[in-house]
């Protein structure tokens, strides 16, 4: 039984003998409150009724709680961790093959969320869609942006041969078509529809079928903050990310305004709490922007290579077949008047000990790879 302080407190005032001459008649005893001798443990509402939880409200201790969180966020990272190893094995076939593996991931991360949700308990319906949101962003934000720069060797990043750029640029492209595709189409709502509900045995069961789409607010969120976030990491190294960006976000606008309007599910009522929760996370991919931005220029040109003030050996100069590490021939020609290289780490986030911020003047290997305006704008962005 839920009853508000300040009416728990009226009551008790009114089976006082002062409450009994100055509410006369209607005065109410407490005792009439009582179960079996107890006064009712009564306690305010933790939420709106429409925002309970009741299945989950009671018997699940605080301590059960933080337990089940800690083994499906284990779990998670679990999915994360084989997540990246499929796509480190797709990488290397081709880009469009990475991309469509990404994507698949990203569509199947709202039902991994869901299953795991299955082993929390949520008193309010408020907290369970914040711990399902951060799964799910979480498995979105490591397969799209975080996964690229894992997998991909650093000195791979600009290579022409191993077309990074075109993964990302696949990406982008896979976000533009494919989820207006898939919204338009609706496989599963005509499946449902067309040929699983004419062959129920009866007209209960058929209606079933006819339902409208349901839908996910904090799924459609972290949709939006997953490109937005690739957008910038990459956006230094592609610029061209902003206007994919920019067409996303405008097709998805439409598109989800036309389906909540003619196709979803009406939701119960829902409150500002996840817009305003969904807003931390769009600081975060701001912040992602002003760091990332600033480690990508600094990095330039990604070789690993600093030039001496020593001329090439004799014994180096005249044609030559360098043997790449997947085994391929590369024919190279050194003439006298070139000069030698060293090995430089430009690797900032793998730095020992950690650069931060990324400034010329901060780098523990020197910045010798740098031109005269990269370590001014490099300065700039680091500050």
């Amino acid at each position: 039984i839920k009853i508000p302080k300040l009416y728990l407190f009226w009551l008790r005032f009114q089976s006082t003998r002062l409450g009994q001459k100055i509410c006369g008649r209607h005065s109410t005893d407490f005792n009439n409150y009582k179960f079996d001798d107890t006064f009712l443990d009564i306690d305010e509402p933790k939420a709106e009724p429409h925002q309970m939880r009741w299945e989950d409200s009671e018997n699940v201790s605080i301590f059960i709680r933080i337990l089940q969180q800690s083994l499906t966020y284990i779990i998670s990272l679990s999915v994360i961790s084989l997540g990246a190893v499929i796509i480190f094995y797709a990488r290397k076939i081709t880009p469009f093959v990475a991309s469509m593996t990404i994507t698949i991931l990203n569509m199947s991360a709202p039902k991994i969320g869901q299953a795991l949700m299955l082993l929390e308990s949520h008193p309010t319906t408020k907290s369970y869609q914040y711990s399902f949101y951060i799964k799910v962003i979480t498995h979105r934000w490591a397969n799209t942006a975080i996964m690229a720069l894992v997998v991909t060797p650093f000195t791979d990043t600009l290579q022409s041969g191993n077309k990074f750029l075109d993964w990302i640029s696949v990406l982008f492209l896979i976000e533009l078509i494919q989820r207006p595709l898939l919204q338009i189409v609706d496989i599963m709502g005509n499946l449902k529809r067309h040929f699983f509900g004419p062959r129920q045995p009866d007209q209960r069961r058929m209606d079933f079928f006819f339902q409208a789409s349901d839908y996910n607010l904090g799924e459609r969120y972290t949709d939006m903050t997953k490109v937005i976030l690739l957008t910038f990491f990459y956006s230094v190294l592609f610029p061209a990310s902003f206007f994919f960006t920019t067409s996303v976000i405008i097709v998805a606008f439409w598109l989800d305004k036309f389906r909540l309007l003619r196709t979803w599910k009406q939701k119960t009522i829902v409150g500002t709490e996840m817009v305003s929760f969904s807003h931390y996370f769009f600081l975060l991919c701001l912040l992602g922007y002003a760091i990332f931005a600033s480690y990508t220029y600094s990095q330039f040109p990604y070789d690993n290579a600093c030039e001496t003030d020593n001329l090439v050996s004799e014994s180096y100069v005249g044609a030559r077949n360098l043997t790449l590490h997947d085994g391929s021939q590369f024919p190279v020609e050194v003439t006298a008047d070139q000069y030698e290289y060293r090995f430089c780490k430009q690797f900032l986030f793998r730095s020992s000990p950690p650069t931060f911020p990324a400034i010329p003047t901060f780098l523990n290997d020197g910045y010798e790879w740098m031109t005269e305006p990269q370590e001014v704008y490099a300065a700039v962005l680091g500050w």
